[in-house]
């Protein structure tokens, strides 16, 4: 009773004997326990035990029978250990307790969740976890290429694999190409021996540096395994921006800054040239420019116009023939008091559209008018 009066120590002996009680077999009495140590530890700001109470309130519950709050008491552990910046204290209590993460990896969409790695981790520590904890690969497209199994670097010793694994990375969902595609592909179309045989190669080191189940080929047909599951730096930059394109205001505009982060690392695979690769290439610009110019114009929106000014200067950059990227750039300009820097505007961008035989339209010419007033 006395050490109840002090929070930290009351809820730390809520978590130890909910935990006791949980290995009695007394479920109800430990819910209560635990419940009362999650509560007080989310209402206090005190985390330092949270993720192991939440995976021990996670367990008890999934023994009640209600699996939306287990699912949500492990969550809660997710959370305190990513706030802690340490995931130590939440493997230790899933030592305890693994089918917890066991139940949150099946319930996973994809599989490559934060619940995946934990479970690799307590694998990797010999802790058995009864789910399917597939190999998760990366494969970093951007400034240069690099490939992630598990989260160390494979190399392997022929380049055209990672443009192998970046094709059948983006032939989402299937994951799979034919032979006669990825020579169309990869190779220009050429089907002789020497393109066969390096194709061979391509995919025969892909099976070396991928666990093994990675990759499977029958029939003429390349295709990733369920073993694996694989993610490049370009679809995870295209899914960014498409979860950016459902925020608003300000909340949208940094989504979209931290998804084109990962587009200015550098140039998409860098080192390769061939047709898909190039159209490959030009797909993601457009997706990026479309997205800096939707940033320029939130950051105008929202009075931040010297970044609205570089962002729309970057769009210019790749894009000189956007005229609304032009109209836009008028605007600021006239936010700023710069009337000359209007006209200057509108007068580069009836050069820019000159080169092609093209005239500002209508819009941009009332813009130019009313602005000048």
């Amino acid at each position: 009773p006395h050490a109840r009066r002090l929070g930290y120590l009351a809820e730390q002996i809520d978590t130890w004997y909910g935990f006791a009680l949980l290995l009695a077999g007394r479920d109800e009495q430990a819910a209560q326990r635990l419940r009362r140590a999650v509560d007080v530890m989310q209402r206090s700001e005190r985390i330092l035990w949270l993720p192991t109470a939440a995976v021990y309130l996670a367990e008890a519950e999934w023994r009640l029978g209600d699996e939306e709050a287990a699912d949500r008491a492990a969550d809660v552990g997710l959370d305190a250990a990513r706030r802690q910046g340490s995931n130590h204290m939440l493997l230790q209590a899933l030592a305890d307790f693994p089918a917890v993460v066991a139940r949150r990896i099946d319930a996973e969409p994809v599989a490559d969740s934060p619940w995946h790695e934990l479970g690799r981790a307590l694998i990797a520590q010999d802790v058995a976890v009864e789910a399917p904890v597939r190999a998760s690969v990366l494969l970093l497209e951007f400034g240069a290429c690099t490939l992630l199994v598990d989260g160390d670097e494979v190399r392997p010793r022929i380049a055209k694999t990672y443009e192998l694994l970046a094709y059948l990375a983006a032939a989402r969902p299937e994951a799979r190409a034919h032979r006669d595609e990825l020579l169309d592909a990869l190779f220009e179309g050429r089907a002789d021996e020497s393109s066969r045989a390096y194709l061979r190669q391509a995919v025969r080191w892909l099976r070396q540096v991928l666990p093994e189940g990675g990759v499977h080929v029958e029939k003429g047909e390349v295709r990733l395994g369920d073993a694996v599951v694989v993610t490049s730096e370009s679809a995870r930059f295209e899914a960014a921006l498409a979860q950016a394109a459902r925020l608003r205001g300000a909340g949208r505009l940094a989504a979209t800054l931290s998804a084109l982060e990962v587009f200015d690392r550098g140039e998409y695979l860098p080192e390769f040239g061939s047709r898909w690769v190039e159209e490959r290439r030009e797909r993601l610009r457009e997706q990026a420019t479309d997205a800096r110019y939707e940033a320029a114009e939130l950051a105008f929106a929202g009075g931040r116009l010297g970044e609205a000014k570089q962002l729309v200067g970057e769009v210019l950059r790749v894009d000189p023939l956007r005229e609304a990227a032009w109209r836009l750039t008028m605007r600021l300009a006239s936010a700023l008091g710069d009337e000359d820097g209007v006209i200057r505007a509108y007068r580069r961008c009836e050069q820019a559209l000159a080169t092609v035989g093209a005239s500002p339209g209508p819009t941009s010419r009332q813009l130019l008018e009313r602005l000048r007033r």
